[in-house]
């Protein structure tokens, strides 16, 4: 599986900037400390006493219950020419009636209000910190990166040949650098894991990939040794059906959960092929994701694959998911590939990125000796209707589009190339008794027919 960026490359890179994005924090954090020392010291002092200011206020309720002990004592007596002395400071509206010289402080509502309004101040003074400290540490990293020469962005680039005006991407790439460093070591180090998981993933599907290659060639070597890219076929007596048309008949992808559905209940009268509209390499693995994405227990009945292995997918003594409307009576088989090069259609191939805009050679002879044997398997009509006359029940090979609104299987399937190559191994072995018998042994086969 080929990568679009070289990802051992970036991972090294990245290294360096979460390396310089930790240089940055510890710079920054002595900057906060500076910061700390110069603002943040001298209103500490003013705002955070109450531990003083509380031993103070006590002093001066005591000041208070002992002055309303002197006013009972004298009570009796006439003093109301005797001049009360006060402190010459005090204000005159906080004057009292007092036998002590004493100046009120801030009574506890107050102090505790002037403690909240420094807790604001803290915060509003960090939020602010914050935000020049990354800013700060930003232009540090751009800085640096300006004089290094060192960037990133070139991993991200696309082609701008087509635009008016393609930026230098010497400055934007050391900007962009400078803003990933100066954010921190946490999105570097988030992103480092996540490009190494997606590595590991993607090394995973790609051995899952050459695993289920490996099988396919392993299936398909003996089937080889027996079919030859000719269109002549020599049928010997020894030969299995298997042998014969060049598959293996391993009764498809997880047969049991077939087991107790899509039962044919009416007679097999109808063939009908498809392209998958999947790229023409794509494993054998994608096809089956592709049906359990959508819910569905199963799907072609066969597939034929580019260089012209067969594989079964819905066991043939079951009916599939390919035609709606007329599974319960038809077999599916599939081309891997996408065959519609009109840019108009949904899902096309107009410029050939999924492959192959025409099935090879070697598929289109697997397809049709498989369509050949099925035919005689069932005695299917050997027609080849080209429209669903309205009224009438459709029988014999037909594309999809014949069913169906779709253009599948492409306007770029050659059609009657395929239907001769059809007839031609539907006229050898029509009449040919050892063939004959060989199917019929096929046919004994567990999971082949409908019972």
């Amino acid at each position: 599986m080929q990568e679009l960026i070289p990802l051992s490359e970036l991972i090294v890179k990245l290294t360096a900037v979460l390396g310089a994005s930790f240089v940055i924090e510890r710079i920054l954090s002595f900057f906060n400390v500076v910061i700390n020392r110069l603002f943040i010291w001298k209103y500490s002092n003013k705002y955070t006493q109450l531990d003083k200011l509380q031993e103070e206020l006590i002093v001066q309720n005591q000041a208070f219950e002992e002055d309303k002990i002197l006013q009972d004592e004298t009570a009796n007596y006439d003093n109301t020419e005797e001049e009360i002395p006060f402190h010459p400071n005090l204000p005159e509206y906080e004057k009292i009636n007092s036998e002590f010289d004493i100046q009120l402080i801030k009574p506890l509502e107050k102090i505790v209000d002037d403690q909240l309004r420094f807790k604001k101040y803290l915060e509003n003074n960090t939020i602010v910190k914050e935000f020049w400290m990354q800013i700060i540490g930003v232009l540090i990293a751009t800085i640096v990166c300006r004089a290094l020469d060192f960037s990133i962005f070139d991993f991200f680039l696309y082609d701008l040949s087509k635009t008016s005006s393609t930026p230098d991407p010497g400055f934007f790439g050391c900007i962009f650098t400078g803003v990933i460093i100066g954010s921190g070591s946490k999105p570097i180090n988030f992103l480092m894991n996540f490009l190494t998981n997606r590595k590991i993933i993607l090394e995973t599907q790609k051995v899952k990939e050459e695993v289920d290659k490996e099988q396919c060639e392993t299936i398909q070597e003996t089937a080889n040794q027996f079919v030859q890219n000719t269109t002549d076929l020599t049928i010997n007596k020894s030969l299995t059906i298997e042998e014969i048309v060049g598959f293996v008949y391993d009764q498809g992808d997880r047969p049991d959960r077939l087991e107790n559905t899509h039962k044919y209940t009416k007679e097999i009268d109808l063939i009908v092929y498809h392209h998958t509209c999947l790229r023409s390499n794509a494993p054998f693995t994608d096809l089956v994701k592709v049906f359990d994405d959508k819910g569905w227990l199963t799907g072609y009945n066969c597939v034929v694959f580019e260089d012209g292995t067969i594989r079964v997918l819905c066991r043939w003594d079951r009916f599939g998911n390919h035609a709606k409307g007329y599974n319960s009576r038809s077999f599916g088989i599939a081309f891997q590939g996408n065959f519609e090069t009109n840019p108009n259609v949904s899902f096309s191939n107009p410029d050939g990125k999924l492959g192959n805009i025409t099935p090879t050679d070697r598929q289109l002879k697997a397809a049709a000796r498989v369509i050949a044997m099925y035919t005689l398997m069932h005695n299917i009509p050997f027609v080849f209707p080209n429209v669903a006359e309205k009224g009438k029940t459709v029988k014999g090979i037909i594309p999809h589009n014949v069913i169906s609104s779709k253009t599948c299987p492409g306007n770029n399937f050659p059609y009657i190339e395929f239907e001769k190559l059809i007839t031609h191994y539907y006229n050898d072995w029509k009449d040919d008794a050892e063939f004959g018998n060989a199917l019929e042994i096929f046919k004994n086969k567990p999971r082949v027919m409908s019972k």
